[in-house]
């Protein structure tokens, strides 16, 4: 070695007895680095030696140094968080190549703490295939919510040695969902844009991994879907654009917030509905100009009655008193309140008009809707439009108005649902089974007695013909 003395080889088997052999020999310490050796062949026979020419010099490096480690937090856990099943996929950045005899594999183990902690790893130390693959992917890990994993990789080179770890940044388990927003907003109850709806909500809340992103999906009340988990870029509005909306369905959004760890939420919220229509100005311009089975959409109208003691029936009516419309919708909303509406526009079996499958939607501004004083004689009045009058009926179509009447309770009903009575002031009218003056349903409300001389505030409607008053609350008759 290196031009020094001969040095005897020592065959791994012991013998020199076959034409290949495997072989080693022992010298002196040397220093790291490179090293010549030249063989030959002895033999001996007759007390003879004869030796064989010298083969080489062949290269040996020896290298006692183990490699460097990597950068610190080089190594890279996929995602900073995870769900359940948990599996981790850790990629790195190679340390220095071995200045000797070079890098041939990358070492890697996972476990709990930033540092390595030189035992009671997770997954213990291994060699990923493929060198120099820098992509491994633990698999099957604990998954404890809120535990935290390292990576630590390390190099080793071709004389064997491996060389320090380097930790990587932690991926920690969240097995929760993230809570979704506790409502969407759709804005409007109508649109007359059929290329594109927008929604709204507000920020959903996650304890561990934090809110990546949202998804946001649109159907129709066919339960077609136009939008399928659409991201938002992790906004809490978005307008999908690109649709081919349909008059008259109604249209839902549907928003899942997705947490650190990719999860999303168990019941993500929907919005209440919006329905593409033809926009109409007043109550009146739907009456007159519409067909029955459009759908149609008016803004800035003020809410007469919402459920009370008329479940699932909102009036509204224009601020000037001239028209007001009956929807069917189930929401509550304050009266006087100003608001969106749209529905399909229907007859019912008493031949009111009213808006179905409607959606009501709340806008700023409130008006007070002061009720009309009138005579019997004025209830229902002719046909205007769409909404058919009262049987006989002459005079403005009072239908779908708040309305004010008063008179002589001339009978009372507590057996039926909902209770009325009915007044008299005297006009000559009749209810529908022949009682004289008009009939008020109280729903609920207490009734009062045969008589009593009472002022009445509802609305107006129609029933068999006739004209009827809709009380709403506790003291629309004193």
């Amino acid at each position: 070695m290196d031009s020094g003395p001969w040095l005897a080889a020592v065959p791994d088997d012991g013998a020199f007895d076959y034409s290949v052999e495997d072989f080693g020999f022992w010298s002196a310490s040397v220093a790291d680095g490179s090293h010549n050796v030249r063989m030959r062949v002895q033999t001996s026979a007759f007390n003879t030696t004869i030796n064989t020419a010298d083969v080489g010099p062949f290269l040996i490096i020896v290298d006692t140094t183990p490699p460097a480690a990597p950068p610190a937090q080089s190594s890279i856990l996929e995602a900073p968080y995870s769900a359940a099943p948990v599996q981790a996929t850790v990629t790195w950045v190679p340390g220095p190549p071995d200045p000797l005899s070079g890098t041939q594999a990358h070492y890697l183990a996972l476990g709990t703490s930033p540092t390595d902690p030189g035992s009671g790893y997770v997954a213990a130390w291994t060699v990923p295939m493929s060198f120099p693959n820098q992509s491994y992917v633990f698999q099957n890990l604990p998954a404890v919510h809120g535990q935290s994993y390292y990576a630590y990789v390390s190099q080793i080179n071709k004389a064997g040695l491996r060389g320090p770890s380097a930790a990587s940044l932690p991926m920690t388990v969240d097995t929760t969902p993230p809570v979704p927003p506790t409502w969407v907003s759709d804005a409007g109850a109508g649109t007359t844009l059929l290329d594109r709806l927008s929604f709204s909500w507000p920020a959903a809340t996650e304890d561990l991994s934090g809110i990546a992103d949202y998804q946001l999906s649109v159907r129709d009340d066919l339960n077609n879907w136009l939008v399928n988990n659409q991201s938002t870029g992790g906004s809490t509005s978005y307008t999908a654009i690109g649709l081919s909306l349909v008059k008259g369905r109604k249209y839902y959004g549907r928003v899942d917030p997705i947490n650190g760890a990719g999860s999303g939420s168990l019941l993500p919220p929907e919005s209440d509905g919006i329905l593409a229509v033809n926009s109409y100005a007043s109550a009146s311009s739907v009456k007159l100009s519409a067909n029955l089975g459009d759908a149609v959409g008016v803004s800035n109208l003020y809410v007469t009655c919402s459920g009370g003691d008329q479940p699932g029936v909102i009036y509204v009516e224009q601020a000037d008193l001239s028209s007001g419309i009956r929807t069917d919708s189930q929401d509550t909303i304050a009266l006087n309140q100003c608001v969106d509406v749209a529905g399909i526009t229907q007859l019912n079996a008493q031949n009111e008009l009213y808006l179905q499958n409607s959606e009501v939607a709340q806008v700023t501004g409130s008006q007070a809707i002061g009720a009309l004083g009138m005579a019997g004689t004025s209830l229902g009045g002719a046909a205007f439009g769409l909404q058919p009058g009262i049987t006989g009926g002459a005079g403005l179509n009072t239908i779908g108005l708040l309305v004010r009447i008063w008179g002589n309770v001339t009978y009372v009903s507590s057996s039926t649902t909902p209770g009325y009575f009915v007044l008299d002031d005297g006009s000559g009218l009749v209810d529908k089974d022949g009682n004289t003056g008009v009939r008020v349903y109280c729903g609920s409300l207490a009734l009062p007695t045969v008589s009593g001389n009472v002022t009445a505030t509802g609305l107006c409607s129609i029933e068999a013909g006739c004209p009827v008053v809709l009380l709403r609350r506790t003291g629309d008759w004193q």
